[in-house]
């Protein structure tokens, strides 16, 4: 398992080669797909989240569009929704790595 201290504790290049001589250079891919389609989907409410509340939340609290205590909010809301969104991918991940 990677992430075992006793196995893997001595250095970022020696836990490189010991993953790469137990399990294969594929292992170190592992867990790739959930991360990169985890991301998108981060990356993606974010963005669209964060365009769409601009608007919202600036005449919600009745200030300008461009006000930056609203871009703020705005930015922070979408971003609480798009990491609560990458948690259960990001655990996926994390079950395939560590667990054998």
């Amino acid at each position: 398992q990677q992430i075992d201290p006793k196995s893997y504790g001595s250095g970022f290049l020696d836990g490189f080669q010991k993953v790469i001589s137990i399990d294969g250079p594929g292992a170190l891919l592992l867990g790739g797909v959930p991360t990169l389609s985890g991301y998108f989907v981060q990356g993606s409410l974010k963005y669209g989240l964060y365009g769409a509340l601009k608007p919202t939340v600036a005449s919600g609290l009745h200030l300008e569009p461009g006000n930056i205590a609203a871009l703020v909010i705005a930015a922070t809301m979408a971003e609480c929704v798009a990491s609560g969104a990458l948690c259960p991918i990001e655990a996926v991940r994390i079950k395939q790595c560590c667990d054998p």
